[in-house]
């Protein structure tokens, strides 16, 4: 079943009106409820929902203008587009007061059909396009209020005109607390002086993110950053702004921890002298303390005391570098700080900070290093962790911003594409109408319960069926699946796939069914489209009869075409040797026997010329009959030669036997019309022709045979005139 347009709730109190609006209507696709009072418009409303009412002025009951006030003041109808309509209160007056009431639109009676259908579909297309765009709003909508930061939307006055859930969260207050408030309502001096020094640079359209702290609710110390945006109208005017806010009281709150362990650490390493050891230079003898003993795990490992044993505990990556380091300062006699690598005796990696002082004996010799290494591992984890924290919000705030600015545009671009899109489809479907109904085959379109949509002219021809007939039938019907040869179990669950969704680069051969019952073999192709919000498929069917027609097939048609060829020839050639000896023996006996009676005529008693009389007439009718047979003894073979070829055979046998120049013409017989319609016209062109000669005196005649409708046209006009022994017959 083919969807509506929409649904139209007509009301009139004039029967005439109202059944000419609903038929108008209807024809142009709509689905059409009818009322002839106000009552019933309303009761028909809550029935019916209809997505548009036009809407009479002067109703019996209850005014046009009253009910349109109803409509449009009830939550109940919201969307429900109201077109006044009246052909008495026209005036510019009546018009105001309609559209003051909410009126979408109103038209002025006498108005034409084709002018309502019109109006009716522009607000028809209005009410997609709103019901597009709330729903795209309602989309955007749930994205903003779903984000995991805090988006704030200012005036140029300062004042909240928008903060999303999340945002409300962050201050510990509903939205109806903080939107309309200053933003200053919400920070100490501090961070007012903040937020308004970065709001002058938004109104010069300079945008950069920013740290502002507030208290919630609840007295805790909010930290966020704020990634603004500046709104301008189309005059460059500016409207304020939209930011981005992200909480990352967390990250401070690691911070300050992070930075209270550095504290301490520093202050353990000056009081407690954690992780010292001694290095004897002249001996290569190395010496630990207990806490850095632990930290090695000298014990365990067996530890020697000696240079060797040392790098060992030194991850393997590490170690070039640290004995690099060491024979610097013992070559420059220089201090050095270290980072590196260590592997315990449990194969755990832990980070080392090495602080080393090297000493010199009286001759200036390197004599020893003192050095204290400190257990760095947490503070590394931590400082790679705040790095990767401060990466990813960094890139969490861009990708939000850039998100909300990619949705803004796609927003507008989207009404644009909506605009364009619906102009587009216009002319596709102008372009679509022009195509399948010149298209010499059968196209077709159906939904997605394979059901007939669309069927057009070539595909009646094709199959035998009306588009009445062919449109809701199940198209898998006019295919003989099970009968065809090529198609085996494998290829035929693909092809039904296809059908349903998918699309094929080449056509699938098929046995087609005619509405008669009589099989012949078609080429299948399809391509998916999107129709009015629906997906459907275009089918194309052509007819490859005579492609399947195979060599010996043709050779074989071509044999019995030369027999027929020389069979006809044989009899052409009989009965022009039968007609012609027709003609001279008996006509000419006949002639003479004529001439005698007219002499013996003119001579004879009157009671024998009425005898006379009599034999003349029979001698003459005697030889219209033989003009007729020997012009019926050219019939040619109508059924094998066809009509058009048969014409021109008879027409040009019958000028030469009769001296009459014919001038014949025809048109639109290239489609073949049923043998007995071609045969009767054969015969009536046949005898027009015989009685022309018979009883008229005539040298033109012209001939026009034309199909229309389905129809054989047949029209002859001659100069003749009737013989005078046949006028007064």
């Amino acid at each position: 079943m083919i969807n509506t347009k929409g649904k139209i709730l007509c009301v009139d109190d004039d029967p005439d009106l109202l059944n000419i609006n609903s038929s108008i209507l209807q024809l142009a696709g709509y689905k059409v409820v009818s009322a002839i009072t106000g009552a019933e418009c309303l009761a028909r409303l809550k029935e019916e929902r209809p997505d548009l009412v036009l809407l009479d002025v002067n109703l019996p009951d209850i005014s046009g203008i009253t009910i349109c006030r109803e409509i449009k003041s009830n939550p109940e109808f919201f969307g429900t587009y109201v077109i006044l309509i009246s052909g008495v209160r026209t005036s510019s007056e009546n018009q105001i007061e309609g559209f003051e009431t909410g009126a979408d639109g109103y038209i002025v009676r006498p108005i034409s059909g084709q002018e309502l259908i019109a109006r009716v579909h522009s607000m028809m297309r209005i009410k997609e396009a709103e019901i597009a765009l709330r729903k795209s709003k309602e989309r955007y909508q749930m994205l903003i209020e779903m984000m995991n930061e805090g988006l704030i939307v200012v005036d140029e006055n300062r004042f909240i005109t928008y903060a999303n859930n999340k945002l409300c969260e962050m201050i510990g207050l509903s939205r109806s607390e903080v939107e309309g408030r200053l933003v200053s309502d919400f920070l100490d001096d501090f961070n007012k002086k903040i937020f308004n020094e970065q709001f002058v640079k938004q109104e010069e359209n300079i945008n950069s993110p920013y740290e502002l702290t507030w208290q919630h609710k609840d007295g805790n110390t909010i930290c966020a950053i704020v990634s603004p945006r500046a709104i301008f109208d189309k005059s460059d005017n500016f409207k304020g702004s939209f930011a981005i806010v992200t909480d990352i009281t967390e990250r401070k709150q690691m911070e300050h921890i992070l930075k209270e362990k550095i504290e301490r650490l520093d202050l353990a390493q000056k009081a407690a002298k954690v992780g010292i050891f001694e290095w004897h230079i002249p001996t290569g003898r190395i010496s630990f303390s207990k806490e850095l003993e632990h930290l090695y795990s000298m014990r365990s490992r067996g530890f020697q005391g000696d240079y060797k044993s040392l790098l060992e505990t030194i991850h393997p990556d590490d170690r070039p570098s640290v004995e690099n380091t060491w024979r610097t300062m013992r070559e420059k006699r220089e201090d050095c700080d270290i980072e590196f690598r260590i592997i315990t005796s449990d194969r755990t990696i832990r980070w080392v900070s090495s602080r080393c002082n090297i000493f010199c004996n009286q001759n200036g010799e390197p004599d020893r290093i003192l050095g204290i290494n400190i257990d760095i591992t947490e503070l590394k984890k931590a400082s790679e962790e705040i790095e990767k924290l401060n990466k990813e919000l960094e890139q969490r705030v861009i990708d939000r911003t850039s998100q909300l600015r990619t949705l803004i545009e796609e927003l507008e671009v989207e009404i644009l594409e909506h605009k364009q899109t619906e102009k587009a489809l216009k002319e596709s479907e102008e372009k679509l109408h022009m195509i399948t109904f010149a298209s010499k085959d059968a196209i077709i379109l159906i939904d997605d319960e394979q059901k007939i949509l669309f069927w057009n002219p070539a595909a009646e021809n094709m199959f035998g069926y009306s588009t009445h007939e062919a449109v809701g039938k199940d198209f898998q019907q006019l295919l003989s699946l099970q009968e065809y040869p090529e198609v085996t179990k494998s290829r035929l669950e693909p092809f039904r796939k296809y059908w349903e969704w998918a699309s094929i680069e080449e056509a699938v051969e098929f046995l087609a069914v005619k509405k008669d019952g009589t099989k012949f073999p078609v080429e299948v192709s399809q391509s998916l489209a999107r129709v009015r919000g629906k997906d459907v498929t275009l089918k194309i069917i052509r007819d490859i009869t005579y492609h399947k027609l195979d060599e010996a097939t043709i050779q074989q048609y071509a044999r019995r075409l030369q027999a027929l060829t020389e069979h006809w020839l044989e009899m052409q050639k009989e009965r022009e040797s039968l007609s012609a000896e027709i003609d001279e023996k008996i006509g000419s006996y006949l002639n003479v026997l004529k001439v005698s009676l007219e002499e013996m005529k003119s001579q004879a008693h009157i009671n024998i010329t009425e005898n006379l009389n009599k034999a003349l007439s029979i001698i003459e009718n005697l030889l219209g009959n033989i003009k007729d047979i020997s012009l019926k003894l050219y019939q040619p073979m109508l059924d094998k030669i066809g009509l058009i070829s048969a014409f021109k055979w008879y027409l040009n046998q019958y000028s030469r036997m009769t001296n009459v120049n014919v001038n014949f013409k025809h048109e639109g017989l290239d489609i073949p019309f049923p043998a007995e319609a071609e045969n009767i016209a054969y015969h009536f062109i046949q005898d027009a022709l015989l009685n022309l000669a018979k009883y008229t005196t005539v040298n033109e005649v012209k001939i026009s045979v034309s199909a229309e409708r389905n129809s054989l046209v047949l029209k002859i006009e001659d100069n003749g005139k009737i013989n005078e022994q046949f006028k007064q017959v």
